[in-house]
């Protein structure tokens, strides 16, 4: 990947002189991005924990083919030397929030369920380039072996599918309780394994 190390701007309002402007941490750094993805699966591997305690991933702009099928994501390890993804049966997820139509109120639907092979991360994709949703994604301390690895999200915008239409958000809880293994990457992709879309995504490094 590329690293970017970002150095934002902090404004200092002090009412008796001028304004001011200061560097404050590059704690927060933007590692690699792209600016469309168009795919079955999307990958951030060899993520270094040696150097950031917590990552970030944010994708705009995400929709798929009609059908329903939603985001789903699998862990990934050093397997001797080898990237590999973790297929076992360790995952639960447990997810939450509201979604409102053009004849339906503030609606609520939950989503949860007990180990399978992958991981949720919302209800379901649009089937349109225009109901898009955006995500974020935070985890940290996949590299230790003493406890599940944990990982939350943030989901909102539009569900769109065969002329249903939906503004929702919902945020939850995804995790691995095999903590036995230390994981190193994450692989997005869809339900039914087919071609998905985001037109943005960005992988930032907390130190």
């Amino acid at each position: 990947p590329v690293y970017v190390v970002c150095v934002p701007l902090l404004l200092y309002l002090n009412l008796a002189a001028n304004p001011s402007w200061t560097a404050v941490s590059s704690d927060f750094v933007k590692i690699s991005s792209g600016t469309t993805h168009s795919g079955t699966d999307l990958i951030f591997d060899n993520l270094d924990w040696s150097t950031y305690k917590t990552f970030k991933i944010h994708m705009e702009g995400m929709y798929g083919p009609r059908g329903g099928h939603y985001l789903a994501a699998r862990f990934r390890y050093n397997n001797s030397g080898t990237q590999t993804t973790y297929t076992g049966s360790a995952y639960r997820y447990a997810i939450g929030g509201r979604h409102t139509g053009t004849s339906t109120g503030n609606t609520g639907e939950t989503s949860g369920t007990g180990n399978q092979d992958k991981l949720r991360l919302n209800w379901a994709l649009s089937d349109n380039a225009v109901d898009t949703q955006d995500i974020m994604i935070t985890f940290m301390d996949w590299n230790q072996t003493s406890h599940f690895k944990q990982m939350y999200i943030e989901v909102y915008g539009n569900y769109a599918n065969g002329g249903n239409d939906y503004t929702m958000f919902l945020d939850g809880i995804c995790q691995s309780r095999d903590n036995s293994t230390a994981y190193n990457g994450i692989n997005l992709f869809i339900s039914n394994s087919s071609t998905w879309y985001a037109k943005s995504y960005t992988l930032y490094g907390i130190k």
